[in-house]
C-alpha cells in the first residue's frame, strides 16, 4: 500500500506541532536516558541503570527485533532531581 507523500508530510507536521504544544504544558516532564542520568550523578552507566530501574515513573520501552534484554529506559527528570535531593539529606 502506497501513501501520498503530501499526506504523510502533513501528518508528520501535525504530530510535530502536537508534540511541541504538549511540551509547553507544565505537567509534561522531560524524560532522560540512562546515560544522561549517569552523567548527572557522576556514576557509570551500569550503576545508573541499577538505581533507576526501581524509580517511580520510569518508562520501560522494548526495542522491536532485539533480544528481550535489549530495552530503553526513560526516566523523568523530576524523579532524578528528587533522588539527588534525598541523597543530599541523607549525608
Amino acid at each position: 500500500m502506497q501513501h501520498d507523500i503530501t499526506s504523510v508530510d502533513q501528518d508528520i507536521t501535525r504530530k510535530r506541532r502536537l508534540m511541541k504544544d504538549m511540551s509547553k504544558k507544565k505537567n509534561i516532564t522531560e524524560m532522560l536516558t540512562v546515560a544522561q542520568v549517569a552523567e548527572m550523578l557522576g556514576i557509570s552507566y551500569a550503576a545508573a541503570l541499577r538505581r533507576v530501574e526501581a524509580m517511580p515513573g520510569v518508562l520501560h520501552l522494548r526495542v522491536p527485533g532485539h533480544a528481550q534484554r535489549k530495552r530503553m529506559l526513560r526516566i523523568p527528570r523530576r524523579e532524578v532531581e528528587a533522588y539527588i535531593r534525598d541523597c543530599g539529606r541523607a549525608n
